[in-house]
């Protein structure tokens, strides 16, 4: 019952993978993808196909966001920062900074989190 079960489960992302609305490939291209394909971030995902996306762009900020942060004074994340919050935050520099969408997402993300979540000087 078991191996059914993540067998189920295994399709069913494959399905949701399948029919998304757009390119989810693109948001990892440019910050202008990213929009297009994450633009939403207040709005529940209504399908299975829309949680997906979400959870794609979601885990995409989360995994860029803990990679460059592991470099010691690149950001400073606190304690109680979830994932939700990085991504809206991200969300609201790319809206704010139109003239930078073009460049890579990921170092959209990056810029995004320095602006927000500075380090303290060392004094």
């Amino acid at each position: 019952m078991k191996m059914y079960s993540l067998c189920f489960l295994f399709l069913a992302s494959l399905t949701c993978a399948q029919q998304t609305s757009g390119d989810v490939h693109s948001l990892f291209k440019s910050g202008n993808g990213f929009l297009r394909e994450c633009g939403s971030p207040d709005a529940m995902p209504s399908n299975l196909s829309d949680a997906y996306t979400h959870g794609v762009c979601e885990g995409y900020v989360t995994g860029v966001a803990t990679g460059a942060g592991m470099k010691a004074g690149t950001f400073c994340l606190g304690p109680a920062v979830t994932n939700s919050q990085t991504f809206n935050v991200v969300l609201k520099f790319m809206r704010d900074n139109p003239a930078q969408t073009e460049r890579p997402t990921h170092l959209l993300i990056v810029d995004a989190m320095k602006a927000a979540f500075p380090c303290p000087a060392n004094k």
